[in-house]
């Protein structure tokens, strides 16, 4: 099996890449062109309380271009490209057949604006921003519908013993998957003091509307695990961060929990809320059940690995006092 382990994160210069590198995995890589950091990759180690996973990070960064298509004008003012024109610039290319070997290793990929520098003028240029990312997860699906058929034809030819009625029924078979086992998520970043034209909360409405994660966070910001929106879900880069650590990442190290493992503070903070509150405070909020049902599979799978029974029996037990905190 090939290892899953690259991450790509695409945006403007200066749109927060490596201040987010850092904030995630606290590990920055070395820089030798200051000017741009496309073709940077970087080895970062992911670590959760039941695995760790050695990670690489591959950095794109989106070329200046001139919004009458690069073509020089000298007799006209010259303006750069708004975040809209390139993002489309850069997939167009993306996108192409060059670039599926490319699109095959990747397990994730990670969009970065600045907020600050207003990258979109309106709600409808964000709505064209998130139609762009969405193409852009279409060539993936449509990759892995092709990895998956070249997989099923090989495996046809290696049949000895098939009969025609066999091959008919396959072939009416819907190969297509329509799915990509990714993640991918747009990461807004707010300097300090800056003033941003457009809200976070109305980028957050419109991705969500295109079925598109966003994660807002300002300049110094840290993980923090007990910040959660008006709906239950983690916000910032604790929502980030959880997305990452969510995947379903193979060739992973397991950690096998102590025996005198205690409750950590946040769970024992949340045993002290009352079961029933009061009349002002009923009002129930969803969790994240699509990162809940993530975690469950993901220690399923996880637990099984283990060899012996006490092993398990810790690693339940720990799974069950964090997964808690989600209910």
């Amino acid at each position: 099996m090939v290892s899953r382990n690259k991450i790509l994160i695409v945006g403007s210069p200066k749109s927060g890449k490596l201040t987010f590198i850092n904030s995630i995995f606290q590990s920055i890589p070395d820089i030798d062109n200051p000017e741009s950091h496309s073709g940077i990759i970087h080895d970062v180690d992911l670590k959760t309380k039941y695995y760790t996973k050695k990670l690489q990070i591959w950095i794109d960064e989106f070329t200046q271009e001139e919004k009458n298509g690069g073509v020089k004008d000298n007799t006209k003012t010259k303006s750069p490209a708004s975040e809209l024109e390139l993002l489309t610039n850069w997939s167009q290319e993306f996108k192409t057949s060059e670039y599926k070997e490319i699109r095959d290793v990747i397990s994730g990929i990670i969009f970065c604006f600045d907020l600050g520098r207003s990258p979109f003028k309106n709600d409808k240029e964000v709505e064209s921003y998130a139609k762009e990312v969405v193409s852009i997860l279409d060539i993936f699906k449509e990759d892995e519908t092709a990895n998956k058929k070249l997989v099923s034809q090989m495996s046809k030819v290696n049949i000895k013993e098939s009969t025609e009625q066999e091959d008919s029924d396959d072939d009416n078979l819907d190969t297509h998957y329509d799915i990509w086992q990714g993640f991918s998520m747009i990461v807004g970043f707010e300097r300090e003091n800056c003033d941003p034209n457009l809200q976070a909360d109305i980028l957050k409405e419109i991705f969500w509307d295109n079925d598109l994660d966003f994660v807002n966070y300002k300049q110094g910001d840290t993980i923090d695990v007990h910040a959660r929106d008006e709906y239950g879900d983690r916000m910032g880069l604790g929502k980030a961060k959880d997305i990452i650590e969510c995947f379903d990442w193979n060739d992973i190290e397991l950690k096998v929990p102590d025996a005198d493992h205690k409750y950590d503070t946040e769970y024992i903070d949340s045993m002290k809320v009352p079961l029933i509150k009061d009349d002002e405070q009923k009002e129930e909020k969803p969790i994240e059940l699509g990162l809940l049902v993530d975690k469950i599979k993901n220690a399923k799978e996880n637990v099984n690995n283990l060899e012996s029974t006490e092993a398990r029996e810790k690693f339940a037990r720990e799974f069950i006092n964090d997964i808690m905190k989600y209910l």
